[in-house]
């Protein structure tokens, strides 16, 4: 069985069948964002979290939407039909990025999947307090 915690450190035939079972990174998509830098840009945040999405910051400080979404070619059994001829976002999504065997914390940068939780955020970041603040 594969290591969980150290999936980037296993060896290429440790890591070749980590995505038995697994489709979690079928299940949305993701697409960059502008970090907020005034109300209206807070707002829209807002609206977006309203709707049922999620919205979180990378390591790498990236601030990103995440729309939950399964996959078209996504089988009834959890495999991809079209697995020869995916697009290269699935090619290049590895074990690092997994959310299964990537990192323990995979949003270092902050998580927010309601309203509240965002705005408890922007209250308590000077920065984005006082942008919002202005009208």
């Amino acid at each position: 069985m594969p290591d969980k915690n150290n999936a980037k450190m296993n060896s290429s035939e440790k890591n070749a069948n980590l995505c038995e079972g697994c489709s979690l990174c079928c299940g949305y998509i993701t697409i960059p964002i502008r970090p907020p830098n005034d109300r209206r840009s807070i707002e829209e945040i807002r609206w977006w979290l309203l709707h049922g999405v999620y919205i979180f910051v990378g390591d790498n400080g990236k601030w990103m939407i995440e729309v939950p979404n399964r996959c078209q070619k996504l089988g009834t059994d959890g495999r991809c039909k079209e697995y020869s001829n995916r697009p290269d976002v699935c090619i290049n999504h590895t074990q690092i990025d997994c959310e299964k065997y990537g990192p323990d914390t995979p949003y270092p940068g902050g998580f927010w999947n309601s309203d509240e939780s965002f705005m408890e955020y922007v209250n308590k970041t000077p920065k984005l307090r006082a942008a919002y603040g202005k009208k």
